[in-house]
């Protein structure tokens, strides 16, 4: 693939000849949206297998954004996602059964909703902040700041009560 020259907004020939050249994948989107065949990766599934999906996991279009971005930029993209999604995962394992133990008396059913919906809810927030501390843009320094703030926060809260669930996986008896 060709180096991208920057081109000024006065040289839209020369951008659309790059981007025939060089493109072909977004040249045929193109097509397609121009007689309206295109549908988006992200509309085949169901609305809430994807919202399931989003608390899971960390979406690497979501760090990069929807526009070109170089191979690199994607690879990498879905390498933070991927590191992002472990670390709240390895968080969120053991925390599962700690708080199966604090909602317990409340009867299986009960317990059993709260501590998947309370681990879902704490997936869903680090997914956020771990989001937006990846992407640190110029205009949202601040809210990047202080998602790496909450998202250290959160992951010292998760590493404190993992050791707690870990101890009741492996020794519940006691």
């Amino acid at each position: 693939m060709k180096e991208f020259q920057h081109l000024d907004e006065n040289q839209p020939p020369e951008a659309i000849g790059y981007i025939k050249s060089t493109r072909l994948d977004i040249l045929e989107k193109a097509k397609l949206i121009q007689q309206g065949k295109y549908i988006p990766e992200e509309k085949q599934i169901s609305s809430k297998v994807q919202k399931i999906i989003d608390v899971c996991i960390v979406n690497p279009d979501d760090l990069h954004g929807k526009v070109y971005v170089t191979k690199d930029l994607e690879k990498n993209s879905k390498y933070t996602a991927g590191a992002i999604t472990v670390a709240n995962w390895i968080n969120a394992f053991p925390n599962l059964p700690f708080l199966f133990f604090c909602f317990q008396n409340m009867g299986f059913l009960i317990a059993s909703g709260a501590a998947v919906g309370i681990t879902g809810g704490i997936l869903s927030i680090g997914n956020i902040f771990g989001g937006a501390v990846a992407r640190n843009k110029p205009g949202n320094k601040s809210w990047s700041q202080w998602a790496f703030f909450g998202l250290v926060t959160l992951n010292i809260i998760q590493t404190a009560a993992s050791g707690i669930g870990i101890e009741l996986i492996n020794n519940r008896s006691k």
